[in-house]
């Protein structure tokens, strides 16, 4: 994974807890976006979804307008 993928990876992730969510609704968030199955965390598939993800969003851009949208659907659940 680049290391900006990394970098994008730890903002969703710092978002969640930042707005009450986990590790696991941003998992859920990527397997939503990409319309497959939740992994069920034992299995260790996170890395595949994540990689799935970054290959969907390559653009810089789309790839800030779904983490807002994440962010808007976090505090929405509050």
């Amino acid at each position: 994974m680049a290391d900006s993928n990394y970098e994008a990876i730890g903002r969703f992730i710092y978002g969640a807890y930042r707005h009450g969510g986990t590790g696991a609704d941003v998992e859920h968030w990527i397997a939503d976006d990409l319309g497959v199955a939740r992994a069920d965390p034992a299995s260790g598939a996170q890395g595949d979804l994540y990689t799935a993800f970054f290959a969907k969003h390559t653009n810089v851009d789309e790839l800030q307008k779904n983490y807002i949208r994440f962010i808007d659907f976090l505090k929405s659940r509050a």
